[in-house]
């Protein structure tokens, strides 16, 4: 195997196994790609005039939740609306989770803003 196809290959988002006792369920949560992270850099702090948080957590939670037995996502981007209506802790957690999987500290994302 060469080089760039070992790279192009490599299974290299990170994964973590988060309990969610609200919910009686064990989610699988994955850090984002990178085309993911654009989008929520953009809408947060880019050149689109920032986001809401509204619209990021649950979109945080659409793209990383994961199914823990076949790796499948759990939710599709219409249930955005629907993710909104649960617990505002529970949200928070997962969304924290998916960020510091992704590399989005506090710190990233104002060396992001500032740039």
């Amino acid at each position: 195997m060469n080089l760039r196809q070992a790279i192009l290959e490599a299974h290299d988002l990170p994964e973590e196994s988060v309990e969610v006792p609200e919910w009686g369920v064990t989610l699988l949560m994955r850090g984002l790609t990178g085309g993911q992270r654009a989008k929520i850099v953009d809408q947060v702090i880019g050149h689109k005039g920032g986001g809401s948080m509204s619209t990021v957590y649950p979109e945080l939670i659409v793209m990383s939740a994961r199914d823990p037995e076949t790796g499948d996502p759990v939710f599709e981007l219409p249930d955005r609306d629907t993710l909104m209506e649960k617990s505002g802790q529970v949200l928070d957690r997962l969304a924290i989770v998916v960020l510091r999987l992704s590399g989005l500290t506090p710190a990233v994302t104002e060396e992001v803003g500032n740039a």
